[in-house]
């Protein structure tokens, strides 16, 4: 006798063959370009403010760059966005985190109106690693890319030199600062281009939180990558994540309807 699939399993067919689909999109094309948006809005936050719940960017140096774009709520400006990575390989690697696109505290078109951000670098045990606070790196000929007109609020962590193993990015507004900072016997070493490196950390991931003076809120880039230029995303990269937050969507919603 022969047998055919149930009318629920064909929709659960259907809806896994289009999640597939999402998946292979977001590999097969550009896939040396990991471009990721945060999981919360302007006015979101919550969602990804702690290691467990920290969005995953992917691996270098397997990847050119890891890029992220994202926002510090305006409505909650104690708000921190955690993002997890991998270095691979058995060598150490140099790593630079660069923050960009950030309306910039000097800009005449929109005059203290943008994130001033502050950029933190755990390890997967909660040390604190390394953190900037300003682009240290006052080259006016040559300007960081991105951060039109100086990058003097962006932040820039390199060349920090991390083993294989898993990390964390975190991006917070001014004065809202890691606890870990108050912890005694704490010594800093400049790094090459900007940042510093934090010796002597206990680890902890927690935040302050409780500094809403002086903070500021908006949009911003991080990217982690291998070298200190920027890694240009090719425009396919950004179609192919619209693309894919559509499916999702569809997938979403077909999910929905089936359970009716």
């Amino acid at each position: 006798m022969t047998s055919f699939p149930s009318k629920n399993n064909s929709k659960n067919i259907g809806t896994t063959t289009l999640l597939s689909l999402v998946v292979s999109l977001s590999w097969v094309i550009e896939p040396s370009f990991a471009l990721t948006f945060d999981k919360e809005g302007k006015l979101t936050s919550g969602v990804n403010d702690s290691a467990l719940t920290a969005q995953n960017l992917g691996r270098l140096p397997e990847q050119f760059a890891l890029t992220t774009r994202g926002y510090i709520a305006s409505n909650n400006t104690n708000d921190v966005d955690f993002y997890q990575f991998t270095i691979g390989g058995s060598l150490p690697l140099e790593v630079f985190f660069d923050i960009d696109r950030a309306n910039d505290f000097r800009s005449s078109a929109d005059l203290d109106r943008g994130l001033d951000s502050m950029l933190w670098v755990f390890d997967e045990m909660g040390t604190l690693i390394a953190f900037n606070d300003d682009n240290t790196s006052f080259d006016f000929n040559d300007p960081e890319p991105g951060s039109s007109p100086f990058g003097d609020t962006d932040s820039f962590i390199g060349a920090l030199t991390l083993a294989s193993g898993d990390y964390f990015a975190v991006v917070s507004s001014f004065v809202n600062e890691p606890n870990v900072l108050s912890q005694p016997g704490l010594t800093f070493e400049d790094l090459s281009i900007s940042g510093q490196v934090i010796n002597g950390a206990i680890p902890d991931f927690s935040f302050d939180n409780s500094n809403d003076n002086f903070s500021s809120s908006g949009r911003y880039q991080l990217q982690i990558r291998t070298q200190e230029e920027d890694v240009a995303i090719p425009e396919s990269s950004h179609n192919v994540g619209i693309l894919i937050f559509g499916l999702l969507g569809v997938a979403s919603l077909t999910k929905s309807r089936l359970k009716k």
